[in-house]
């Protein structure tokens, strides 16, 4: 798990760092948030942060992973409890 949200805020990184990049540029918000393939809200928050703005919720991929995981045992247990 803890590589996978490095790797979350790595990538989440590279787009708060294109997003400034693109701004300097002159870019509008909804440019920059068409071109990095965000949400113009985040867009406005992250400028005006000031700086990268850390995050507390974590990937939603660990959230699927964590839900496909415990799918995959409920069905596991299913199939081997015997059928009433």
């Amino acid at each position: 798990m803890q590589r996978l949200q490095q790797a979350y805020r790595e990538q989440r990184l590279a787009r708060y760092e294109q997003v400034i990049a693109l701004r300097k540029l002159g870019m509008s918000h909804a440019a920059i948030a068409k071109r990095v393939g965000i949400g113009q809200s985040t867009v406005g928050n992250w400028l005006a942060a000031g700086a990268y703005p850390e995050t507390t919720r974590g990937p939603y991929v660990i959230r699927f992973l964590n839900d496909r995981v415990l799918f995959s045992a409920l069905s596991e247990i299913n199939r081997l409890l015997p059928q009433a």
